[in-house]
């Protein structure tokens, strides 16, 4: 039939024609997963592409990744999925879910500090993210735990980076961010660091949570491949 039952036959006239193409949206999120390889279909090392998961900095952040988890009638074989409370899990396919967390500050942390900071030319930026990259650099040929982000921070200054409230894992709308550590020899480098450290820091919990909601699963292999793109990175 022509469609007039549906509703949106009469609500939309400008989509009856033959010429119109319509394409349903797609979420970012399903979307990013698909563009770096990390959308649960086979890839040429592996049988299943489940154990990728895709890492996403850009102004915010997320980790995330696809598991099948088929619509129709369930099989007595097939394991439940258990989802950690933090992490958000919806249907992007009849056959898969996505799993994941996300940060409301990703890479604007960045640029809040740079703002704050007064780093406005890309000469003075770079500079402090040298200097950033030096205090991480002293640390971690001195230690083989990666950067630290406890009390003890190798720049002395720490940073919860919540500066538009917390997503995951908390779901804490009203967060607020907090700098601490700061002293007279405090440089604008150190507080980078501490910003930096901040996302790592954030990221590092959900992708915690992210390992148990994969291996909860079953038939994932405990060791995963993450795949990092977005702005933030460039």
């Amino acid at each position: 039939g022509n469609g007039s039952e549906n509703p949106y036959w009469h609500r939309w006239p400008e989509l009856r024609s033959k010429k119109v193409r319509l394409f349903l949206g797609v979420g970012d999120g399903v979307a990013a997963n698909v563009g770096s390889k990390c959308g649960g279909y086979p890839t040429p090392t592996s049988l299943s592409g489940n154990h990728r998961i895709a890492v996403t900095i850009g102004t915010s952040a997320a980790c995330r990744f696809v598991l099948p988890l088929s619509m129709k009638e369930r099989q007595p074989s097939q394991r439940d999925i258990s989802v950690p409370p933090g992490l958000f899990c919806y249907r992007v396919h009849r056959d898969h879910v996505l799993v994941g967390g996300a940060l409301t500050d990703g890479g604007s942390v960045v640029e809040w500090a740079r703002s704050l900071l007064n780093l406005q030319s890309d000469e003075s930026f770079d500079a402090c993210l040298e200097k950033a990259s030096e205090i991480y650099s002293r640390h971690s040929n001195s230690s083989d735990t990666g950067p630290d982000t406890s009390s003890s921070s190798p720049s002395g200054v720490t940073m919860i980076p919540f500066l538009s409230g917390e997503r995951s894992t908390g779901f804490r709308g009203g967060a607020q961010a907090c700098i601490s550590g700061l002293t007279r020899e405090t440089t604008p480098a150190h507080i980078m660091y501490a910003c930096l450290a901040s996302v790592i820091s954030r990221l590092g919990c959900v992708m915690k949570l992210v390992n148990e909601a994969r291996c909860s699963e079953g038939h994932v292999p405990s060791q995963g491949i993450l795949v990092a793109s977005g702005n933030a990175l460039e």
